[in-house]
């Protein structure tokens, strides 16, 4: 006796203009991120001294990932 089975239900695309959205959404959050958000943290860390570029390039190379916390880096297990 042969038991047939179909194939799991996949679930539906998304319409074009919601990943349209999600995506103007997550750009213009890098957008304020990275030119007001950040280089307004690093002039607090650091004041207005000839420094604040070079942070502010270090930040930008490393990420703010990583100076985060350490559940956010990978575990050393």
């Amino acid at each position: 006796m042969s038991q047939h089975t179909s194939p799991a239900p996949r679930a539906p695309l998304p319409h074009p203009v919601t990943l349209s959205a999600f995506w103007f959404g997550n750009a213009f959050h890098w957008l304020v991120l990275l030119l007001i958000a950040m280089p307004a943290g690093v002039v607090q860390f650091v004041g207005e001294g000839g420094a604040k570029g070079t942070y502010l390039g270090l930040l930008t190379a490393v990420g703010p990932g990583g100076t985060g916390s350490p559940s956010h880096r990978g575990s050393a297990e």
